[in-house]
This record gives C-alpha cells, structure tokens and sequence, in this order.
C-alpha cells in the first residue's frame, strides 16, 4: 500500500496522471488558464477531504491488528495520509502558482 499511495503522489508531482482534456484544449487560452486554476482548486478540496477521511480511517484502524504480524493496522493504512497529504500539498502548490501565473498577466 506504502508504494501505491507514495507512488500516486509522485506521479501527480510530476503530472504524469493521464487525463482527458480534448476539450479543455479547443478553448481560448485565457480560458483555459481559468479552467485549469478551477481544476487545481477542485483537487485541493477533493484531496484535502480525502486526507480528513483518511485521518478517520487511521485513527479507527489503531485498534484491529494486522493478521499476519500482529501490529496495528494503523501502519498500514498510514499510507492513505501520506499518500493524501502529499497530494493536496502539490495540488495546493499547483493552485497558488497558476494563480500567481494569471495575477502576473492581468
């Protein structure tokens, strides 16, 4: 779980997550820079959500112990904050300099 997690954030780093935008590619540049800002926003919100569950998850699993080793749960599943946490950092990062990037054009 550790290197799927881990791994997702990284490619969301570096925007290797494939993606559909025929459409966002046919509109007006000014536009798509918005679109884009909105998109990152969505993500910010999307993954911080998903880091708040994943927090409640952890904190649920704490007490269920492993099958095999024996050891809380809880180390597994930190994979989902760690994972989750980064990327909300890069989308919030991703956020802020394409907002930097419209403010500096206007």
């Amino acid at each position: 779980m550790w290197s799927v997690f881990i791994g997702a954030a990284a490619c969301y780093k570096r925007k290797m997550h494939i993606g559909i935008d025929m459409l966002i590619n046919l509109l007006p540049i000014k536009i798509r820079e918005i679109v884009n800002l909105l998109l990152n926003l969505f993500m910010v919100i999307l993954n911080g959500f998903i880091f708040y569950l994943s927090y409640i998850y952890v904190q649920a699993s704490y007490v269920k112990p492993t099958p095999v080793l024996g050891i809380s749960s809880a180390y597994v599943s930190s994979s989902l904050l760690v994972g989750f946490g980064l990327m909300t950092f890069y989308a919030l990062k991703f956020f802020i300099n394409d907002l930097i990037m419209i403010i500096k054009k206007i």
